[in-house]
Parts: structure tokens; C-alpha cells; sequence
């Protein structure tokens, strides 16, 4: 799966709640009185579920995005019941400011690390959040007309009247914003960055619609729904996936092992000499080449499942399947490992930028290559460990009859 496909696949889900979230715009007048009167405590509800998660998993930058909604969902509410003292300029600048400081605080918090909620960096982000609300309110009630006037100031020479209310700041900020972000997601693609496109997208829409009855808390309780699935999706990874690799790991077989009935097939797979080439080229090419094999193994045909077992050993789980079928899939496998090579960077590089090297050396290429022992459920072996015992003494033949090979 290449990275634009996992892009998409990650904002999937928050385009599915934007979607959604118009759709119940658009029938609210046919609901009951129940649920439209429900509707406006939802966000805070959401928005709090999502702040004890993030406390509860260590997730500061969901922590403190859900503290800004809070106060964002309190204040606009303030405004709506006291819109009287405002003028139409005020008004429109309050959802400028909104558009402004909302897109860059999230921008900001997909390219920052997680370090903790009440760690120095995570009351950084406090003062940093009291900061920008105490300055909104200042620059909005004291009637500072120049602010004011830059924040609504027409930069573009389109108008976009169907983006009514929507100042060109704004819109301007929104889009570098997303378009950052989906440059970032080709890089990294994390929950959180998807999490906060859609994000973006819901806060654009609550500034569009404003004027339009219940509109606010309808897109904040879809926000707070996404950062509830983003914490979902991240306690998932930090459990299931291996960091390093990124496929399922030892809990998930474990998991997976418990589910087997019936005919299965398990692998065991070992790098060839890893120890030796970790000690030749270092630690950060051992991750490389683990890397390099976790994305050929998940490849795999004949309806194989790969997880990292530990260090440089996989498990490929073929359910439903018995040995006869799988060994020229696994062997299959091991061909498309053998020949896969890759660069290695040179120990000679300088250590300061300022060095010159007077002769280019060419990059090293090699290639790693995988052994294998697979064995199948059978009156020998009727449970998951036996059968993944005798895949690992399979294994071991393997390595013994001259590595690089499938043994049975």
C-alpha cells in the first residue's frame, strides 16, 4: 500500500463524520424536540470524554486541542446570547480570530512531539492557549478597530461570495494549513495529522454556517468525536503495531494465535546473519532492513499475515490453509526478499558541513535474505503454541542446512 493510499484511508473516517454532521444539519427541523435540546450540551460532553482519554493516555496534544474547543464551544455561545452587544464587524472579527488562531495552533501541533501533558513543554501549551484566548478577547471587546480591520482586509483579488463569513485571512491560513499537513501525512502518516484535517474542516464549516441555528455544536461534537477516535486509533497502535516496523506484533499474535480453528499454517521467519551485519553497518541500517523485510512480508500471497515475533524474527499466520499450499507462497517470499537490495550510506560521510570529501564514493548496495520454517496444524500438533514450536524447529533446520531457504 503506497503512502497516498494510507493518506486517503486516513481521512476516510473524518471525512465520513463531516459528511455525516451536514447531513444532520440539514434534518434537524424534522427532529424531536428531545434530541434538539440534547444537541447543545453534546460538545461538551464529547470534548470532555476526549480530554479524560488524552489525560488518561498520555496524549497532550488531544488534551489541549480539547481544552480549546471547550472554551471556543463556551465562548461563541456567549456571543450568540449576547450578540446585541456587538456590531456586525465585531461579530464577523471574533470568527476571524477563530480562523486564524485555530488553523496555525493545530499546524503547529502536528509537527510537535508528545512530551507529556503537565511536563514544562505541556504548560508551554497552557500559557500558549490562555495567551491567544485572553488576546482575542482583548482585541474583540476593546474595539481595536485596526486589528480588526487587518483581520478582515481583502488579500486575494477574487471575492468568494459563496465563502460568505469566511474572512480571505482565513481562508488563506486554512488552505496552507491543510496543504501543509497532507504534505506531512506523504512523510508521516499519523492519526493525529488526518485527525486534524478533518478538524480544520469542521471549524471552517462552523464558521460558514454560524448564522444557522445549532450549527456550532453540531460540528463541535463531530470534532470531538474525531479526537475520541484519534485517541482510539493511537492506544490501538501503541498496543498492536510494532513501532519500529508498523505490523502487528507480539500481543496481536498472541491475540491471533488464540482465534485459530480448524486447518492453519504458521511461518517463523529469521534475517540471515543480522546480528553480524547490525555490528557492520550499525544499529540505524539494522532498522532499516528490518523495515525493508516487515514491508515484504506483509506483501505475502496466499492470504498470509504477518507480525514481528521479537528482534529479527517474524510469524506469518495462514489461516485456513494447509502446508502444501503455502510453501510456494513462502518461497515466493523469500525470492522477492533475496532480491531486494538497498543503499548503504557511507561511514566516510564528513562529520561538519563545512568538510569537502575530494573523491565521491559510490553507495554501497547489498541485500539481506530470510530463512524459514513453517509447519501446519496436524494430529502432532493441535494447538497454536505446538504448531508455532514446530515452525520454529523448522526454522532451525533451515538455518542449518545453509540458510536462505523454506524448510518444513
Amino acid at each position: 500500500m503506497n503512502k497516498s493510499t494510507k493518506t486517503l484511508l486516513s481521512l476516510s473516517l473524518p471525512s465520513l463524520l463531516i459528511i455525516l454532521s451536514c447531513l444532520f444539519l440539514t434534518r434537524i427541523s424534522s427532529m424531536s424536540v428531545l434530541i434538539i435540546g440534547m444537541i447543545p450540551f453534546l460538545p461538551y460532553i464529547l470534548l470532555l470524554i476526549a480530554g479524560v482519554l488524552a489525560y488518561r493516555f498520555n496524549q497532550s496534544k488531544i488534551f489541549y486541542l480539547a481544552l480549546v474547543f471547550i472554551l471556543i464551544q463556551f465562548t461563541t455561545e456567549a456571543i450568540i446570547y449576547q450578540r446585541h452587544h456587538y456590531d456586525s464587524t465585531q461579530m464577523n472579527s471574533i470568527y476571524s480570530v477563530i480562523g486564524i488562531l485555530v488553523p496555525l495552533n493545530i499546524f503547529i501541533y502536528c509537527f510537535l512531539k508528545e512530551r507529556g501533558i503537565f511536563s514544562q513543554w505541556g504548560f508551554l501549551k497552557l500559557i500558549s492557549i490562555i495567551g491567544q484566548f485572553l488576546g482575542a478577547i482583548w482585541i474583540v471587546s476593546s474595539d481595536k478597530l485596526a486589528i480588526l480591520n487587518i483581520l478582515n482586509v481583502q488579500l486575494l483579488p477574487w471575492t468568494f461570495d459563496f465563502l460568505h463569513g469566511i474572512a480571505q485571512l482565513s481562508l488563506i491560513v486554512f488552505c496552507l494549513s491543510i496543504i501543509s499537513i497532507l504534505l506531512l501525512m506523504q512523510i508521516n502518516n499519523c492519526y493525529f495529522s488526518a485527525t486534524a484535517i478533518g478538524i480544520l474542516f469542521s471549524v471552517a464549516l462552523l464558521i460558514y454556517f454560524r448564522d444557522t441555528p445549532l450549527a456550532g455544536p453540531i460540528f463541535m461534537s463531530s470534532t470531538g468525536l474525531m479526537m475520541i477516535i484519534c485517541i482510539i486509533q493511537n492506544t490501538y497502535s501503541m498496543a498492536y503495531l510494532d513501532e519500529l516496523t508498523e505490523i502487528p506484533g507480539r500481543r496481536a499474535l498472541r491475540e491471533e494465535m488464540m482465534k485459530l480453528s480448524g486447518n492453519y499454517v504458521m511461518a517463523m521467519v529469521d534475517i540471515d546473519f543480522f546480528k553480524k551485519f547490525n555490528d557492520k553497518y550499525g544499529h540505524n541500517v539494522g532498522d532499516e532492513v528490518l523495515r525493508m523485510v516487515a514491508s515484504k512480508l506483509v506483501q505475502v500471497t496466499g492470504g498470509g499475515k504477518a507480525f514481528r515475533y521479537g528482534g529479527e524474527e517474524f510469524v506469518i499466520v495462514f489461516s485456513g490453509k494447509k502446508l502444501a499450499d503455502v510453501l510456494p507462497h513462502l518461497e515466493k517470499l523469500r525470492e522477492n526478499i533475496a532480491k531486494a537490495d538497498f543503499s548503504i550510506r557511507g561511514k566516510d560521510r564528513p562529520k561538519m558541513k563545512t568538510e569537502k570529501i575530494k573523491l565521491a564514493q559510490p553507495t554501497k548496495r547489498t541485500s539481506v535474505t530470510v530463512s524459514i520454517g513453517a509447519a501446519e496444524k496436524s494430529n502432532a500438533y493441535g494447538k497454536a503454541q505446538e504448531v508455532l514450536t514446530a515452525a520454529d524447529k523448522a526454522l532451525y533446520r533451515a538455518k542449518k542446512n545453509g540458510r536462505n531457504r523454506v524448510c518444513k
